[in-house]
């Protein structure tokens, strides 16, 4: 993140040259791969293709360019806005592994780690582990079970030696209950998002499972994974902001004791900046008490929601300020808990871009981004499997799409990754998806880029595609593995030669988050890059 003049714009002229040409000749490359996969007339018959996983050791095994074991050249580290460890850059051709998927057997393990680091894979986010499946027998989700850390940890050992990375995910979906003490389960956020950046046990109890699993000494590799070379990054809440959970409205009606909360930080922050409810009230340039018996030093000033037709612009200036302060803070303290407290040697990030702003994620050690094309659409109830729909229409057609709204997200000289991407099935053009974000990933000199996901269970082996996102028997997506790993990390297709850039200034965040309410549009593009440029040029802001 760069911190000069806000909303200057500085960039090189538009030519369309080598940088476009070679734009171009991706796209082509793209939709070659498409149509030899998928078939280009809609009419041909679809038919039965498997991509075996005891295939011949020929060229397309790639196992030999991970340089195992994963970590051998030390820790990775942000340097120079780019990651490296001790034998220089170094970038992430992953995916992820959900929910039971990170807790396979021993046999599965193996063959597993092998799969991954045949494609090419170099790394493994280890996603959604905090729903159910790591808490096993336990009676609540505050104790992990041994035996299920247990096939955790053979799982990371079996991937260490081939190569391949792991990213720890921390707080993805894991949702306290009557169990755990916390009441009114179904009236809170899902997963707690927005809620458990300001709800003081729930913190506490991200720092408890954080030190359980971090510090936790894996048997096989003799290393914590505080100290374990191979664990590449650690996040902290995936998807999870209270600015983006303040933004869908989803904190407007918090039940007790949590609206209690919420409304007494709201409260101390006001206190902190105006001394009292009169100081208050005549810098909101309000002739009379329009709080009513509503005062500062009962606490009792209500929160703004999101939109509210009723809060003055002073107010809602107040509120945007006391969301950046209190989320920030909360990255801040989880930040300094695993540097600090636990001594995690990895780095961490915090949670995507366009949840939370740039400037708050960028004082961390990288900054992340996630995006779909055609992700499935359910227009009744949500994630309703027997109503939805999946637009069949290719990315190729589309002047960038999701790939320069990927782009305009950068943060200049902070590492970039985009840990959950693809085109979900079925989409019929969706063969096109893994190539044109390697080229693209590469031309934009970005550092990882995750497949989401190779699988949501230990079903690996299946001889048919099984839902939207799993790409662990979906040809279209696995044969463009090895080509995808020359492109992306081998490098195969060279960074752009030219920056375009926007500098942008927090005072110019806050502006423009008091101006549309939205961390979303804090993109280059929210500030005035066109998105079009990114096909030509590196963007970052």
């Amino acid at each position: 993140m760069t911190h000069r003049a806000p909303h200057r714009i500085v960039r090189h002229s538009l030519t369309y040259g080598y940088g476009y040409r070679r734009m171009v000749a991706l796209g082509a490359m793209a939709l070659f791969l498409t149509l030899s996969v998928c078939g280009a007339p809609a009419s041909e018959p679809l038919f039965p293709f498997v991509v075996s996983y005891d295939a011949a050791d020929n060229l397309t095994n790639l196992a030999d360019w991970l340089d195992g074991p994963a970590g051998r050249h030390g820790f990775v580290r942000a340097e120079g806005g780019r990651f490296a460890n001790d034998a220089g850059p170094i970038r992430f051709w992953g995916t992820n592994l959900c929910f039971e998927a990170c807790f396979p057997s021993r046999d599965e393990a193996e063959r597993l780690a092998t799969r991954l680091a045949r494609l090419g894979i170099n790394c493994a986010r280890l996603h959604h582990m905090d729903s159910q499946a790591i808490w096993g027998k336990s009676r609540d989700k505050l104790t992990i079970d041994p035996d299920q850390l247990e096939r955790l940890d053979y799982l990371v050992h079996q991937l260490k030696r081939r190569g391949v990375y792991v990213n720890f995910n921390l707080h993805v979906s894991r949702s306290f209950g009557e169990a755990e003490g916390f009441p009114a389960r179904d009236q809170r956020p899902e997963f707690d998002k927005g809620l458990d950046n300001f709800e003081p046990r729930m913190i506490e109890l991200q720092e408890k499972y954080a030190r359980d699993l971090l510090t936790h000494v894996n048997p096989h590799t003799g290393n914590a994974y505080t100290d374990e070379p191979a664990v590449a990054m650690v996040e902290i809440n995936n998807e999870n902001a209270l600015f983006a959970s303040w933004n869908w409205n989803q904190l407007d009606n918090l039940p007790e004791p949590y609206a209690t909360t919420y409304r007494r930080l709201w409260n101390r922050w006001l206190r902190a900046k105006y001394g009292g409810t009169e100081q208050l009230l005549a810098a909101w340039n309000a002739r009379r008490r329009p709080l009513g018996q509503e005062t500062l030093e009962a606490e009792t000033v209500p929160v703004v929601r999101h939109g509210s037709p009723g809060a003055s612009e002073a107010a809602r200036r107040d509120f945007v300020d006391f969301l950046w302060d209190t989320e920030a803070a909360y990255w801040r303290r989880m930040y300094r808990f695993l540097k600090e407290t636990l001594g995690v040697k990895s780095l961490v990030s915090g949670t995507q871009l366009s949840y939370s702003p740039p400037s708050i994620q960028a004082r961390l050690d990288y900054v992340d981004a996630h995006a779909y094309f055609e992700h499935p659409h359910f227009p009744g109830r949500s994630w309703d499997m027997k109503n939805w729909t999946i637009g069949n229409v290719a990315l190729v057609n589309r002047r960038g799409g999701t790939l320069v709204d990927l782009a305009v997200r950068r943060v200049a000289e902070k590492p970039f990754t985009v840990s959950e991407y693809n085109h979900p099935a079925p989409n019929k053009y969706a063969a096109e998806g893994f190539p044109m974000i390697a080229a693209f990933g590469a031309f934009q000199a970005w550092d990882g880029i995750f497949s989401f996901a190779y699988s949501h269970n230990t079903d690996f082996e299946l001889r048919r595609i099984t839902g939207f996102f799993d790409v662990k028997s979906d040809p279209a997506k696995l044969v463009h593995m090895p080509a995808c790993a020359a492109m992306f990390v081998r490098g195969d297709v060279a960074p752009a030669r030219r920056l375009a850039a926007v500098d942008v200034s927090v005072k110019g965040e806050r502006e423009l988050l008091v101006k549309t309410l939205s961390p979303w549009n804090l993109t280059a593009a929210g500030f005035g890059l066109d998105p079009a440029i990114a096909l030509v040029d590196r963007v970052a802001m």
